[in-house]
């Protein structure tokens, strides 16, 4: 076994740190990927609690990354999914992924967003409340995300 020289060290220390910052610089172009388990619940109509039948319900998860005007971030869907209801009110939104997105883009913990119409009405939406606030989280490169199930699912939804 070879002793550990000084230059052997330096060096050693040298190419961990060029490494290093080869990953940050670098590592945020790196690809993420995004994955959802299967979501279901059933809408009711909020007078009667009676199931709504043809209601149009479309679940999206997004991402957004800082721009030059922070005030204005750029966004993108990472999936969208539309179903329907049944005649039992109930809605399934099949599991998807991985879904490859490019480095440097986060996603809020309050996803996905689900939003309800019916014959062209707005029936307003909803989101993920397993969280306080809009916490956002950054991946980091070649992570998969698995999204959580939503705080709504398996519950009824009154609209």
């Amino acid at each position: 076994m070879k002793c550990l020289t000084k230059k052997r060290l330096f060096f050693a220390g040298a190419t961990v740190f060029v490494l290093l910052m080869l990953g940050l610089v670098y590592g945020r172009n790196l690809p993420v990927h995004f994955q959802s388990p299967a979501l279901a619940a059933t809408v009711v109509d909020s007078t009667t609690g009676k199931p709504l039948a043809g209601v149009t319900v479309q679940v999206r998860w997004s991402a957004m990354r800082s721009t030059a005007n922070m005030h204005d971030p750029e966004t993108m869907d990472i999936n969208t999914e539309t179903v329907v209801t049944d005649t039992n009110g109930v809605f399934n939104v099949p599991a998807w992924g991985p879904v490859t997105v490019s480095g440097g883009w986060f996603y809020f913990m309050t996803d996905p967003e689900a939003t309800f119409s019916k014959a062209g009405k707005d029936l307003g939406q909803i989101y993920n409340k397993n969280h306080a606030g809009f916490e956002e989280v950054t991946p980091w490169p070649l992570e998969t995300v698995t999204y959580e199930k939503p705080s709504w699912n398996g519950q009824t939804i009154p609209r």
